[in-house]
């Protein structure tokens, strides 16, 4: 039938499947750990970690037990369960053979990453509808700003003290977290979420504004963290959500919008701290000299020794502080706990076994997170590729720091990697009612 040009073009609506209390209240407790490790100093300290672990399992014996009061088992799958599983029975082997240079390490580092697991698992199981994710983007959005306004006021008056209490002998403090550069990853892990809220046009105007507004604040936080490597990583998941949108939606508009985002925390970032991260910024060249003396290009290259020791068996989970003095080619009366690049760190504790496990874990992530695009609405498309882009930067950020091996990113990285891969909304699930007038 003729359609007037001026008339709306038919659109289809997408009917939910409804979803139970039970998974709404168990991606609720999902989200109840998430806010409170980075608060928690990124749940570091052993009494941070140990409510995180015990946490995780008991979201999972939950669901478990609601499997068996239903009679049924129903699991949401995923290519990435595979190379996870490989990568702890790879552990165990370590454990069991004693081919780890350190047992204990291992063993406590098996149980952390069985964290992040059952994390991963459970959010799968409870993530049931584009909803449930909405809400999620959401409070991801309401908390990174909070925390973004609090790590802004605690750098001019808190004095060098975390919470305007804590003081610390190392580090370079920002918001919640010791190390400035671990605070930038948090937000890199964040910031996606209300940049991808804030480009529907299925939200209002004003809170599309508000949204942006939150984003730039929660981006220029990794800048005036003076975190070079967020400040990088953080170009890398943006330039990736950017072109990754404008090849599905085949406009200018959301590259341009991201571009104007940018424009605006530059000029947030220059009117708040400006000449401070200028200087920064200008030292890098001094920056890197120093730590090709001493610093990560050492450890980098001292690292590769190591991994040559034990290509195959490696060093075992956990084991490179404890093994690497024996590798070390340079002074220092610091303690160097992590190799400052997570992929190396893999190769030396995991050896060669391990490093395929991730890079298979990896490529699972991007074919199944790039693979659904297509088929989905634009806000489901714009949120899957918002988890996709904060795991795009934590990896890059992985190269020259180990944010990984902090619980509190660990545990929302692995997260967005399940929110990234969850099922689209199967047809069958989706009466599609075309809502036309003709």
């Amino acid at each position: 039938m003729l359609r007037s040009s001026r008339e709306p073009r038919p659109r289809l609506v997408v009917r939910e499947e409804p979803i139970s209390g039970f998974h709404y209240a168990l991606s609720g407790g999902v989200v109840a750990v998430l806010l409170f490790a980075p608060l928690a100093f990124g749940a570091v300290q052993e009494w941070a970690f140990a409510v995180v672990e015990v946490a995780a399992t008991l979201l999972f014996v939950t669901w478990l037990w609601n499997q068996t009061r239903s009679n049924k088992l129903e699991i949401v799958r995923s290519p990435l369960y595979l190379p996870i599983a490989g990568f702890a029975v790879l552990a165990l082997i370590q454990l069991i053979f004693r081919t780890t240079a350190y047992p204990y390490a291992t063993w406590t580092e098996t149980l952390k990453y069985a964290a992040y697991g059952l994390v991963f698992f459970v959010t799968l199981q409870s993530f049931r509808s584009d909803r449930q994710v909405r809400y999620f983007a959401w409070t991801v959005s309401a908390f990174g700003f909070l925390l973004a306004l609090f790590a802004i006021l605690q750098q001019f008056t808190g004095g060098g003290k975390i919470y305007w209490v804590k003081s610390i002998q190392y580090g370079w403090i920002y918001g919640p977290y010791v190390n400035h550069n671990h605070y930038a990853g948090i937000m890199e892990l964040l910031v996606p979420m209300p940049l991808a809220l804030s480009l529907s046009n299925r939200i209002e105007a004003p809170k599309r504004v508000m949204l942006g507004f939150a984003a730039v604040i929660m981006a220029s936080t990794i800048f005036l963290s003076g975190s070079r490597s967020g400040m990088v990583a953080f170009l890398v998941e943006a330039i990736f959500f950017a072109a990754v949108l404008f090849a599905q939606r085949k406009g200018r508009r959301p590259a341009l919008l991201l571009a104007a985002a940018l424009v605006v925390t530059f000029g947030l970032i220059a009117w708040i701290g400006g000449s401070e991260i200028a200087s920064r910024i200008g030292k890098i060249h001094e920056h890197l000299r120093a730590e090709e003396a001493t610093g990560r290009v050492q450890i980098l290259k001292d690292g590769i020794g190591m991994a040559r020791a034990r290509p195959i068996t490696g060093w075992g989970l956990g084991a490179f502080p404890i093994v690497y003095p024996h590798f070390r080619s340079f002074y220092t009366d610091l303690f160097v706990n992590e190799a400052h690049n997570d992929y190396l760190q893999v190769l030396i504790e995991m050896g060669v076994p391990g490093f395929a496990l991730v890079v298979w874990f990896l490529i699972a992530l991007y074919r199944r997170g790039m693979h659904r695009l297509p088929s989905e609405s634009r806000m489901s498309v714009s949120l899957r590729l918002a988890a996709l882009a904060a795991c795009t930067g934590i990896l890059a950020h992985s190269f020259t720091d180990f944010n990984l091996h902090i619980p509190a990113n660990a545990a929302w990285y692995f997260v967005m990697c399940a929110l990234a891969t969850r099922p689209a909304q199967e047809s069958k699930n989706k009466k599609r009612n075309e809502i036309a007038s003709c």
